[in-house]
């Protein structure tokens, strides 16, 4: 671990690995890993995404894998979807989890604070109960039913707020007062770690991809898989890059620039998130990828979700906030059909199958 450290890409900063919470002293922005090129050693015989992630970022004696990642792709109608629904607790969380936690039992926490609207929550309670940590979880109040009643089941400890950015807000504080981690997917290097092994999984499973199309809240996915491309180019296994392209929802709009007010969605709860904090690497990673932001509205999110669960798909309205997006990117020309393009897939909706069947009902 002494090869590791923790940088603020904002003014060059470096931490040790387990500063708590992962935010620069002086800029209060989030911190990256910084690990040289030399490090950068794979063991393929490792479980599921253990394989995509760097062996100096995890004690390979401790791990505990539950099969997250190595997720399947399935073409229908010209468009590529990763089903990363089928994660073990139904959500591409977990391989953040699965890395973030793994690093709070090594540094020898036995606390742990996330903030979640309910699929991240889900993640860090699962894998934070396989090594013996409590979760505590800092949910709006407005989270879907069903992810709250399912984190009361694994064992979360819930703490409600009136909002996704004050659970963000208090998770924070509450994590400095009581010195527990802070392992929250909106800012921890090491969840967001994790989420590479989607860019690893793809070129195994994919000779060659043109688009990548994902739903945009806090920018971990996004970012996860851009550098996830990085890597693979920097090690010559790769000598391009996809574009990848963010969609966001209505009311929620953060990257794009649009002139008149707007509804808030309520259905893309996964991305109703405050601002993304790292949103310059993300408008970055945009630019470098010749990406596209575009946004969605609920009644395209409720037409896209119906589709894809005539497909077979039983995902989340968040989930279908990509295949919306994927939609209107082809009317406007900026896709085409013929274009290699990933769709990832993110959430179950089996977690929340009462609000699927009131959006249905009325598409």
């Amino acid at each position: 671990m002494n090869t590791i450290k923790l940088v603020c890409n904002e003014c060059g900063s470096e931490y040790e690995p387990n500063i708590n919470p992962t935010l620069c002293i002086k800029c209060n922005e989030p911190l990256n890993l910084k690990i040289e090129n030399k490090d950068l050693n794979y063991d393929k015989k490792l479980p599921g995404i253990y394989k995509y992630i760097p062996t100096n970022l995890f004690n390979k004696k401790i791990i505990k894998s539950l099969g997250e990642g190595d997720t399947p792709i399935v073409k229908i109608n010209s468009v590529i979807f990763k089903l990363d629904y089928l994660n073990p607790t139904g959500s591409f969380k977990d391989r953040g989890a699965a890395i973030a936690t793994e690093k709070a039992y090594e540094f020898g926490y036995k606390e742990v604070v996330e903030d979640s609207s309910g699929n991240a929550a889900a993640s860090i309670t699962n894998y934070s109960k396989l090594y013996g940590l409590n979760p505590h979880i800092f949910m709006p109040k407005d989270a879907p039913i069903n992810k709250k009643k399912y984190i009361k089941l694994l064992g979360g400890r819930l703490h409600l707020e009136n909002d996704r950015g004050s659970a963000f807000k208090s998770a924070i504080s509450y994590a400095k007062e009581k010195n527990y981690y802070y392992i929250g997917h909106l800012i921890n290097p090491f969840f967001n770690i994790g989420l590479e092994s989607i860019a690893h999984e793809l070129v195994y499973q994919i000779e060659y991809i043109d688009n990548i199309i994902v739903p945009l809240g806090s920018g971990g996915l996004y970012l996860g898989i851009y550098n996830g491309f990085k890597k693979l180019i920097e090690l010559d296994r790769i000598d391009y890059m996809p574009r990848l392209h963010a969609i966001e929802v209505e009311g929620y709009i953060r990257l794009k620039e649009i002139r008149s007010s707007t509804r808030m969605s309520k259905l893309g709860d996964g991305v109703r998130v405050p601002g993304p904090p790292r949103k310059q690497e993300i408008l970055n990673a945009i630019q470098d990828s010749n990406g596209y932001t575009e946004w969605v509205n609920d009644e395209e999110i409720a037409l896209a979700l119906k589709d894809l669960i005539k497909y077979g798909f039983i995902v989340e309205p968040t989930s279908a906030v990509a295949y919306a997006g994927y939609k209107k990117l082809v009317s406007k020309g900026v896709l085409d059909k013929s274009d290699n393009t990933i769709i990832v897939l993110t959430g179950n909706g089996l977690k929340m199958i009462n609000e699927l069947i009131k959006i249905l009902n009325k598409v």
